[in-house]
C-alpha cells in the first residue's frame, strides 16, 4: 500500500505545481477596464499615499469610481504607513513586484544586519500594506463592476503609477521579472 501512495502523491505534486505556474503566468486583461481613468485614480491614490496624506479626498476619474468606505478606508491606512514603507524601500529590504505588493527581500545581508524585533515590525508593515492593497484593488474590482479577469490589471496599473512617484534607488520589479532600481 505505501508503494502506491508514494507515486500517487508525487504525480499529484507535480500535476499541483504545473497548474500552478500556468494560472502564475497569466497576463493582465484590460477588456473591461478604462485605463486612462483608472491610470489617474491610481496616480491620485498613490501621491495621496506617498505624501501621507490621511484626510485627502479621494476623487474618480470618468469610468471608475472609488465611492466605497473599504476604498477610503484602505488608502488611509497606507497613507498613515506610507513613511514606514518609504524606509523599508529605501533599505534596498523590500521591492515593489509588478503585482502591485511589496515583498521582502530576505537577503544574507537582512538576516546578519537586522534583529528579530526588526524583522517582525518590517513583516508587520509588509503584510498591513499589502492587505490594504489588496483590498483597494478588489473593491474598486467589485464597485465599477467590472469581471474578476481585470484584477491583475488594476494591479498592474497601481504598480506602474507608484513607481512613477518613487525616489530614486527603490527597488521594482521589471516585466521580465529582474530586480532593477528607480532612476538606473
Amino acid at each position: 500500500m505505501k508503494r502506491l501512495l508514494t507515486p500517487a502523491l508525487a504525480l499529484l505534486l507535480v500535476g499541483c505545481g504545473t497548474v500552478r505556474s500556468t494560472f502564475g503566468d497569466v497576463s493582465p486583461n484590460f477588456t473591461d477596464v478604462p485605463v486612462d481613468d483608472l491610470r489617474a485614480v491610481a496616480a491620485d491614490i498613490e501621491s495621496i499615499v506617498i505624501d501621507g496624506r490621511r484626510d485627502a479626498e479621494i476623487s474618480g476619474s470618468g469610468g471608475v469610481s472609488v465611492d466605497s468606505n473599504i476604498v477610503s478606508q484602505a488608502v488611509r491606512a497606507r497613507s498613515a504607513r506610507s513613511e514606514l514603507v518609504a524606509t523599508l524601500r529605501d533599505s534596498a529590504f523590500a521591492w515593489e513586484k509588478r503585482d502591485g505588493m511589496l515583498w521582502l527581500i530576505k537577503s544574507k545581508e537582512y538576516a546578519r544586519e537586522l534583529n528579530r524585533r526588526e524583522k517582525d515590525r518590517n513583516a508587520l508593515v509588509i503584510n498591513g500594506e499589502n492587505e490594504n492593497r489588496w483590498a483597494l484593488y478588489e473593491e474598486l474590482i467589485k464597485v465599477n463592476n467590472w469581471a474578476p479577469r481585470n484584477l491583475s490589471a488594476v494591479q498592474l496599473i497601481f504598480h506602474e503609477e507608484r513607481l512613477k512617484l518613487m525616489p530614486s534607488g527603490q527597488l521594482y520589479e521589471r516585466p521580465s521579472g529582474e530586480r532593477a532600481a528607480v532612476g538606473s
